[in-house]
């Protein structure tokens, strides 16, 4: 398998396991997880999802234009780049990458609780998993260490809202996070 998407569906298990099994300190249950297909079918109004529930996807899709109050709580991941970086002189192995965790919500208030929460508690190193049939959810091949700083942005703020009401923009966070695994 191709190391950038193993590193993308790694990164999406960890989110995964984060939001199927909430630190208690939150206070949160443990959310309905669902994936691409059960958001598209959710949408066409085949698929009923329970609450609490988050759609989790490692592909980014567009917002559609839709009543805010219908808006589906969202965690897209994104590879927003990711270099190859030689760790010794004739080692071609090593990355540097920057991931992009872009969270919607109906409201700010959701936004808010599912970002924060991914930047607080998303901890300091990520399993790296090498999937394959034999093993399709994965075989832990690497422990790659975050940057200790991790950045949640307001894609759509309180300023904008005067601009633009009713946007479906206004639940968008975007944490990046970033890492350096060996692979």
């Amino acid at each position: 398998m191709l190391k950038h998407r193993a590193i993308r569906l790694s990164l999406k298990d960890r989110i995964r396991d984060m939001l199927l099994s909430p630190d208690v300190a939150t206070g949160w249950a443990a959310f309905n997880i669902y994936n691409e297909s059960q958001f598209r079918a959710a949408q066409a109004g085949s698929f009923t999802p329970v609450f609490p529930f988050v759609y989790i996807m490692d592909s980014y899709i567009l917002p559609v234009a839709q009543r805010l109050d219908k808006q589906y709580p969202q965690v897209v991941i994104e590879i927003e780049t990711y270099r190859s970086r030689p760790f010794e002189i004739g080692n071609r192995s090593g990355r540097d990458v920057t991931a992009w965790v872009h969270v919607f919500g109906k409201d700010r208030g959701q936004r808010d609780d599912l970002g924060s929460y991914i930047v607080d508690y998303i901890g300091n190193s990520l399993p790296i998993k090498d999937y394959s049939a034999a093993n399709p959810s994965g075989v832990v091949v690497d422990n790659a260490l975050f940057d200790d700083e991790k950045v949640a942005k307001d894609m759509y703020t309180p300023r904008l809202e005067q601009e633009v009401s009713g946007s479906l923009l206004m639940g968008w966070t975007r944490c990046e996070i970033g890492f350096m695994p060996k692979a």
